[in-house]
C-alpha cells in the first residue's frame, strides 16, 4: 500500500478520534449532550429531548470507548483493511442519523455528523477504491 493512502486513512481516523473521545469520558459526554440541547434551544429548534439518565450515559460512554478503540486502531495502522470496513459502516451510521432525525424526532443538529460520516467515506473511498 502506498504511503499516501495510509496517511489519508490515518488523518480521517484522527479526526474521528477527536470527535469521539468526548463521548468516552463519563464527565464530558453529558456536557456534550447538554451543549447539543442548548444549541438546539438557542437556534429555536425546540426539539423535544428526554433527559439522558445514567443508563443512557453508560451506553453513550460504552459507544465512545468502542469508537475510540476503533478510531485509534485505524489511526495507528492506516490499515486499508480497516478502511474498507469503515467506508460502508459510515454509510450505515449516516442512514441511522437521518432516520432518527426524520422519523424519530431527533434534533437536526445531528445532521452535522452525517456530513462527517459521508465526507470520511468519500475521502477514504477515493483512495481505497480507485
Amino acid at each position: 500500500m502506498e504511503r499516501a493512502v495510509e496517511t489519508t486513512l490515518q488523518r480521517v481516523a484522527l479526526l474521528d478520534l477527536f470527535l469521539t473521545v468526548p463521548f468516552a469520558l463519563p464527565i464530558v459526554a453529558p456536557a456534550v449532550v447538554q451543549a447539543i440541547v442548548w444549541l438546539d434551544r438557542t437556534l429555536g429548534l425546540a426539539t423535544p429531548m428526554d433527559p439522558l439518565g445514567n443508563l443512557g450515559t453508560f451506553f453513550l460512554n460504552l459507544m465512545g470507548v468502542l469508537a475510540v478503540c476503533w478510531n485509534g486502531a485505524r489511526a495507528m495502522t492506516g490499515s486499508a483493511e480497516l478502511g474498507r470496513i469503515d467506508v460502508p459502516a459510515r454509510g450505515v451510521v449516516a442512514a441511522l442519523i437521518v432516520g432518527y432525525v426524520v422519523l424519530g424526532g431527533v434534533t437536526p443538529l445531528l445532521l452535522f455528523f452525517v456530513v462527517t460520516e459521508l465526507g470520511g467515506a468519500l475521502v477514504q473511498g477515493r483512495v481505497l477504491f480507485r
